[in-house]
C-alpha cells in the first residue's frame, strides 16, 4: 500500500510537471488529460511489461489510500477490511511467467532456467535462480525471496539486517527441535558493527537498527527487529494471537530475546502485524518485473 501511494503521489507531480512543460501540436500548455497521457506513454516506453491500464488502476488506488490516510490517519492502513480488492491471480501468473521469460532469454540467454543456474545482486548476493518460483501466487515465501526483498530495499546506512535465523531444526526421527542460543552469532555481528560505529568521526555517531528475519517452520517467518536509538526490541508475527499481543502469553521468541538480549536492558513489543499473502504477491511481482528492465 505505501508503494501505491509513493506512486501515485509521485504520478500527481509529473502531471502536473508536464503541464507546465509540454506542449500541443498548436504549441499551447495540455491539459490535465493531455499531461496524463504523456505521462503514461513515457513510463510505458521505458517499462514495456506495464500496461496503461495497470498503471492507471494503481495510481488511482494509490490516490484513494492518500485520501483515507489524509482523513482518517496511517492506522487505516492496517485495516485487515483495505486489501479486500487483489489483483486477481491470473494478472499475476501472466506477470510471472512474462518475468521469468524474460529473465531466462535476458539474463542467462537460454529458453528455461535450470536448477544449476544462479545470479548476483550488486556484486555481492549471490541467489539461486529458482528463487523466482516463489513469486507464483500462492506459493510460499522462502528465505531466499526474503533475503534478496531486504538486499534491493532502500534503507539508511544504520540500519543493518541479517538473513533469516531458524530457531528450529530437524533432529532424530524427523522430528522438530529447538535451537539453544539461534541468536548467538547475530549477538556478535551485532557487537562488531557496533564497535565499528563508534571509530567514526567523533560525535556523529548514530544508534543502530538491526533486522533480521526469524524461521520457525518450512512456512513462516516472523520480523525481529533491535532498535539501539529507542532501546527497544520488536517483533513482528502475522499470526501472533490475540494473547500474545495484550501480553497475557509469553512467547518462545520473548523468552529468547530475554535469555540472549535481556543485558541490553530494552523493552520488548510484539507488535500487532496484519497481513496479506495476496498482497506480498503483488509487492514482490511489482519489484521483481520493475527491477529486470
Amino acid at each position: 500500500m505505501l508503494e501505491y501511494i509513493g506512486a501515485s503521489k509521485w504520478y500527481d507531480d509529473q502531471i502536473e510537471l508536464a503541464k507546465r512543460t509540454v506542449c500541443t501540436k498548436e504549441k499551447k500548455a495540455v491539459d490535465d488529460k493531455g499531461a496524463a497521457t504523456h505521462v503514461l506513454n513515457r513510463i510505458a516506453r521505458e517499462h514495456s511489461l506495464l500496461s496503461k491500464k495497470i498503471m492507471t488502476n494503481r495510481f488511482s488506488r494509490g490516490k484513494r489510500l492518500r485520501l483515507l490516510v489524509g482523513e482518517l490517519g496511517l492506522g487505516i492502513l492496517i485495516s485487515p477490511m483495505i486489501c479486500q480488492d487483489p489483483l486477481p491471480n491470473r494478472a499475476l501468473n501472466a506477470a510471472y511467467d512474462q518475468l521469468v521469460s524474460r529473465i531466462s532469454a535476458h539474463v542467462f540467454n537460454k529458453r528455461r532456467l535450470s536448477d544449476h543456474d544462479a545470479f548476483i545482486i550488486d556484486n555481492s548476493l549471490k541467489l539461486p535462480a529458482d528463487i523466482f518460483y516463489a513469486l507464483r501466487p500462492g506459493q510460499w515465501l522462502d528465505c531466499w525471496v526474503i533475503k534478496a526483498a531486504m538486499h534491493i530495499a532502500d534503507r539508511p546506512a544504520f540500519v543493518h539486517f541479517r538473513e533469516s535465523i531458524p530457531v528450529n531444526d530437524i533432529g532424530r526421527h524427523s522430528r522438530m527441535r529447538s535451537i539453544k542460543k539461534p541468536f548467538e552469532a547475530w549477538a556478535q555481528e551485532m557487537a562488531g558493527l557496533r564497535r565499528k560505529a563508534e571509530l567514526g568521526p567523533a560525535g556523529h555517531h548514530t544508534p543502530l537498527i538491526f533486522y533480521s528475519p526469524i524461521h520457525h517452520t518450512d512456512s513462516h517467518f516472523t520480523l525481529l527487529e533491535i532498535d539501539d536509538g529507542e532501546k527497544v526490541i520488536r517483533h513482528y508475527d502475522s499470526l501472533a494471537e490475540r494473547t500474545t499481543i495484550h501480553g497475557t502469553k509469553k512467547t518462545r521468541i520473548a523468552t529468547l530475546v530475554e535469555e540472549e538480549f535481556g543485558h541490553f536492558g530494552y523493552q520488548y513489543i510484539e507488535m500487532v502485524c496484519f497481513t496479506s499473502v495476496r498482497f506480498i504477491d503483488q509487492w514482490l511481482t511489482w519489484i521483481a518485473y520493475t527491477t529486470t528492465d
